[in-house]
């Protein structure tokens, strides 16, 4: 009979898998949630574990400002919400060049759920990363930020929790869910487990001194001075 320590352990994972990744050594990672989820703190690991993110990231927040640049572009969507035929093919020119240039890539943006369907089957071997953080959290940083009031700015999380959870039920590929308030308190072993799923070699010191980005303290995304050792080449002075 399991031991209720050893249950709680299991309930306390800052991740569980859907999908199981695949053996493939290629792949593309798709880094998916709210704005202000936590996505640029995952974006950030997997950069600092030496995964290209984009070419020319955004300092603040690890998002690769080619795709944002793309993703605002306007008109964006027709009138039935699918992809204008232009914006498709520039997506898609997008996620070829990246093919070309790496065998495991990846990016973060809260808006890639509006075009993921329609992409999804031009990334090669995509895994997808799901993070989940305190809805009210969400909403209190965009009341902040954003100037929205705080009803608003919650029912604006929650349409957008509701299409994440619709998108988990229907796109079948391997799939991580990611608690942001439980890689704060496991942050070695969230780290190990986002290893194992995107296929990355991290030793366990790579995991100890990665644990130093994930935490409560640090600024959006931000590479301080003490993870910015570790940015394998994907950093750059244009960066900045």
């Amino acid at each position: 009979m399991e031991s209720k320590a050893s249950a709680s352990r299991e309930i306390e994972s800052p991740c569980d898998v859907l999908r199981p990744s695949t053996s493939n050594a290629e792949r593309t990672l798709c880094v998916l949630g709210l704005g202000g989820g936590g996505t640029s703190m995952v974006a950030g690991c997997l950069r600092l574990a030496g995964v290209p993110m984009g070419e020319r990231l955004n300092e603040a927040n690890n998002e690769d400002q080619e795709f944002h640049d793309l993703i605002q572009c306007r008109p964006l969507l027709d009138g039935t919400g699918n992809l204008l035929p232009e914006r498709l093919e520039q997506f898609r020119a997008f996620i070829e060049y990246r093919n070309e240039r790496h065998p495991v890539w990846g990016w973060k943006h809260p808006e890639t759920l509006r075009i993921l369907p329609q992409v999804l089957d031009r990334l090669r071997n995509p895994h997808l990363l799901y993070i989940f953080r305190d809805v009210h959290a969400v909403a209190q940083r965009n009341h902040k930020r954003l100037g929205l009031d705080h009803p608003l700015s919650l029912r604006a999380s929650l349409g957008h929790l509701t299409a994440m959870v619709n998108a988990i039920e229907q796109l079948s590929a391997p799939t991580l869910l990611i608690s942001y308030e439980r890689c704060l308190r496991h942050p070695e072993k969230f780290l190990r487990l986002l290893s194992s799923f995107c296929g990355l070699e991290l030793t366990q010191q790579d995991c100890q001194d990665l644990a130093s980005f994930v935490r409560p303290d640090r600024v959006s995304g931000e590479i301080d001075a003490q993870a910015r050792a570790r940015d394998r080449a994907y950093y750059t002075p244009e960066c900045d």
